[in-house]
């Protein structure tokens, strides 16, 4: 069953971490100091990778879902997200530098 946004926010810390499945591979991990975290796992080249979309509640379940579905997306065309998701902000900040020379 996939946790609704009622259910999330509902979710009490456990002495042990725990996880509420949305499907696709995306879940919520609960921490015992009741932090609530949105991971996926997905596999890449035949190894588990782990890719994390941020804490709940600053990342919505309906934008959870979405950056899940660009993960696939992403993951289909052969792209490994985790990588592409560190190569992203790296690609901004050089592109805003390479403005700025051109404007001299």
């Amino acid at each position: 069953m996939a946790p609704s946004e009622f259910r999330i926010k509902k979710a009490k810390s456990r002495e042990k971490p725990y996880k509420l499945t949305d499907g696709g591979g995306l879940s919520v991990r609960v921490k015992p100091n009741g932090s609530k975290l949105w991971q996926q796992k997905y596999r890449f080249l035949g190894k588990e990778r782990l890719l994390s979309h941020g804490r709940y509640p600053d990342v919505s379940i309906d934008h959870a879902r979405k950056k899940r579905d660009q993960a696939r997306t992403t993951l289909a065309n052969g792209t490994d997200p985790t990588v592409q998701k560190e190569v992203e902000p790296a690609c901004g900040e050089n592109a805003g530098q390479n403005n700025l020379q051109a404007d001299r």
